[in-house]
């Protein structure tokens, strides 16, 4: 891929099915994982998952010439769910004073750019 001018922005209803195939690509291609909604939720309705306010929150990285979306990357609580992690782990997670760096995936085209490393400078 050519590299491209790109900017962060925050999660809207104009970049959802873009960051939405983003993810799900990435799932499936980087991870080889298949759709489980006990996992992917937030994958399912970013809108709400993600919604603008003092909590979780979702970026995503679009070209600037197409308006394509490129990346995405957020945060959420650091609770974890039970029957999914050990549950020590659980345990240690509980207190919610910790977050969780979250669905940082770069479409393998963008790769290589700086993207990744910008996404995260912004999300923390």
């Amino acid at each position: 891929m050519t590299p491209v001018e790109w900017s962060i922005h925050p999660l809207s209803e104009h970049t959802l099915a873009g960051a939405q195939s983003v993810m799900r690509r990435s799932i499936a291609e980087d991870f080889g994982d298949a759709y489980d909604p006990r996992i992917h939720a937030d994958v399912d309705d970013p809108m709400t998952h993600y919604a603008p306010g003092n909590g979780p929150f979702l970026l995503v990285v679009t070209d600037d010439g197409t308006g394509e979306v490129l990346a995405t990357g957020g945060i959420r609580s650091g609770r974890l769910k039970p029957g999914l992690t050990p549950q020590h782990v659980v345990d240690r997670y509980e207190d919610g004073r910790h977050g969780q760096l979250v669905r940082v995936y770069v479409r393998k085209e963008a790769r290589r750019g700086g993207i990744a490393r910008a996404l995260v400078r912004a999300v923390l």
